[in-house]
């Protein structure tokens, strides 16, 4: 397991909970687009040191006195109950500080930055009010953890392939985003993970 996993798990964990906490009724819709806004703040932070070369324990320290702060609803949440930095600090450690990705994940990883930021723009824009904007945000976090299933680590029963990955999220995200993976290896060709 890499420390990419461990964010990726925690990632995936705070998608999962918006996308089912998301409605795209306008009852209580600042409050709620509020609260989407620090969720997603702390996502994007999450992806930017996903895409670091090398993951250190300073970095562990930033991830969990910023992310629970940002969500205070996911500490409800029974991944996020109890002591959530000890937990999480005891994941990273065990883990590898580097992580050797392939081009495919690289670029859902790239996609799933890119979701996140044009959602945080969506949100504070002129039209965040707007019902075209809710459901294209609703569309969006459908298909956002889909995008990073497959960097969750090896063990875990939700971790798909890149493929798997996007072609689960495709009909949330197009025709806004695109993908092109790289055509599959050909049999007795060694893979990269």
């Amino acid at each position: 397991m890499t420390r990419v996993s461990v964010i990726c798990d925690l990632l995936y964990t705070m998608a999962v909970r918006e996308k089912c906490r998301f409605k795209t009724g306008k009852f209580g819709w600042k409050k709620r687009k509020a609260a989407l806004i620090k969720s997603l703040t702390a996502m994007k932070l999450l992806c930017q040191y996903m895409e670091k070369p090398e993951l250190t324990d300073a970095d562990c320290d930033v991830i969990v006195t910023t992310v629970p702060p940002l969500c205070p609803l996911l500490l409800k949440e029974p991944e996020f109950r109890g002591d959530f930095p000890a937990t999480f600090r005891k994941r990273w450690e065990g883990a590898e500080p580097t992580a050797d990705l392939s081009n495919d994940v690289r670029k859902l990883l790239v996609l799933s930055t890119d979701i996140v930021s044009k959602s945080l723009l969506l949100l504070t824009g002129k039209r965040a009010d707007e019902d075209e904007t809710r459901t294209t945000l609703w569309n969006w976090l459908h298909g956002l953890h889909n995008i990073v299933r497959p960097c969750l680590p090896p063990d875990d029963r939700f971790r798909v392939s890149p493929a798997q990955g996007w072609e689960f999220a495709r009909s949330y995200l197009e025709p806004k985003f695109r993908l092109v993976l790289d055509p599959p290896a050909e049999e007795g060709a060694e893979k990269k993970e």
